[in-house]
């Protein structure tokens, strides 16, 4: 129904201005990382892999806070890519586990420094005092939708 937002600011909600942030922030770590063709989510996929070596992707959607069918689109390209590499599990042949390729290895390699250049961009947007408190609230969000799901 017209009129039922008042003022301007009634329309920059904290999802907005969140969601418009997000948006922003993706674009930047996405124009660094341009040169290896990955995404800022594929990077901190293939760096989860990195760090860990293999994982289910069970785990993998729980550690990096995506949902299967969104792990699912994001690891399909870096597999046909020759990136990531599944198989089955040796302790659950029902489960599928996935690990970095050689190639894989080489790619994050690469990226690492133009995601490092990222980090600096976003360290000038943000004081460091500002940086502290915004990691610090998003994982005051993280937790809380973590805890809202397990308790549903």
């Amino acid at each position: 129904m017209p009129g039922t937002f008042r003022s301007s600011s009634d329309l920059h909600c904290t999802g907005h201005k969140l969601r418009r942030a997000v948006r922003r922030t993706t674009q930047l770590y996405d124009e660094a990382l341009a040169p290896t063709h990955l995404t800022i989510t594929q990077f901190s996929l293939l760096a989860r892999l990195e760090k860990d070596g293999e994982s289910r992707l069970s785990d993998l959607a729980d550690q990096i806070g995506m949902d299967r069918t969104s792990l699912s689109r994001t690891i399909r390209p870096l597999m046909a890519r020759g990136l990531v590499i599944a198989r089955l599990g040796q302790h659950d042949r029902r489960a599928k586990v996935v690990c970095l390729s050689k190639a894989g290895h080489e790619l994050f390699a690469e990226a690492v420094p133009l995601w490092r250049r990222a980090e600096r961009r976003m360290a000038q947007i943000l004081s460091s005092e500002g940086q502290v408190a915004l990691h610090g609230f998003l994982e005051e969000i993280a937790a809380s939708e973590k805890m809202a799901l397990e308790a549903a």
